[in-house]
């Protein structure tokens, strides 16, 4: 009897640890029919997408800012500043669309994309400010300015590191 026991015992343990083992799960809760993922397509980006205007500074063996801006036709402005930079690290800001179309037009009236690559006397200290111009109508063109640069190019070059400095809350003297 006492193996009878033990065995009615074994057959009952076994028997708990199978129903447990086939014990329903709970419900899961009704969720809403996945959608199904979009394909991005492979296409041309748009040309809002590419900064219209490139405005940066370069170091120099003193205390030059150091700074990089991107300029969007949308006024989206992508700022990243290094050492001695107005503001050091990165920021985005907006600048007005108007402002952006000031700066485009001034370059096409100046015939920037004719303007020589580079300014410079050719000293290697110097600090170097490009800008970088893509009207809606070509490619971008790029201008280097150590020194020399005729007197309608500094005008816009401050004025477009004004609309930087101005969108960081700064003044260019900082």
């Amino acid at each position: 009897m006492r193996h009878f026991l033990t065995l009615l015992l074994a057959a009952s343990l076994c028997g708990c640890a199978a129903q447990a083992q086939q014990a329903p799960k709970p419900a899961k809760k009704a969720t809403a029919a996945k959608k199904p993922k979009k394909q991005k397509s492979k296409a041309a980006a748009p040309v809002a997408a590419a900064p219209a205007i490139i405005f940066s500074r370069t170091p120099c063996l003193g205390r030059c800012p150091h700074y990089t801006a991107s300029i969007y036709p949308d006024g989206r402005v992508q700022y990243e500043g290094f050492q001695h930079a107005p503001l050091e690290g990165k920021r985005e800001f907006k600048i007005s669309v108007s402002t952006v179309n000031t700066i485009l037009f001034q370059a096409r009236e100046m015939n920037f994309a004719k303007l020589p690559a580079t300014y410079s006397d050719g000293a290697t200290d110097l600090p170097a400010t490009s800008l970088s111009i893509r009207q809606a109508e070509g490619p971008a063109t790029a201008v280097t300015i150590e020194s020399g640069a005729p007197a309608e190019l500094t005008n816009l070059l401050r004025y477009v590191e004004k609309q930087i400095t101005d969108g960081l809350g700064v003044t260019a003297d900082q």
